[in-house]
């Protein structure tokens, strides 16, 4: 399905949408779909048609979001013009700093396989 007249994605095995916010012009990602920022942990700040158009992450580290330049998203499946399956992944989902993650939990969780609904 589309959603702000992009198409709109949920996580395989997990509980997040990948949707586009026309109100905010930008891509969040959210566990209640259509319309709800409330409590999103990644925004990709682009307006493209297409998720992997432009790489532009930012996550909710637990107090701030910030930009990450190692989130990506990119086709996971090829069709037509745009994406039916999509992967967000980080190469920095696994580093600590100390005893902390460089990804506070939430949106560690949001990091995953999306497939368009």
């Amino acid at each position: 399905g589309y959603y702000g007249a992009r198409p709109a994605y949920r996580q395989q095995g997990g509980a997040f949408y990948i949707f586009y916010l026309e109100e905010e012009q930008h891509w969040i990602e959210s566990k209640y779909f259509y319309g709800s920022s409330l409590l999103s942990k990644l925004v990709n700040e682009m307006d493209g048609y297409c998720l992997d158009d432009h790489n532009n992450w930012s996550f909710y580290n637990g107090s701030d979001l910030m930009y990450s330049e190692v989130l990506t998203s990119n086709c996971s499946k090829i069709e037509e013009v745009c994406c039916k399956e999509i992967s967000i992944s980080s190469a920095n989902s696994e580093v600590k700093t100390g005893n902390q993650s460089f990804y506070h939990e939430h949106p560690k969780e949001s990091l995953g396989i999306y497939k368009s609904i």
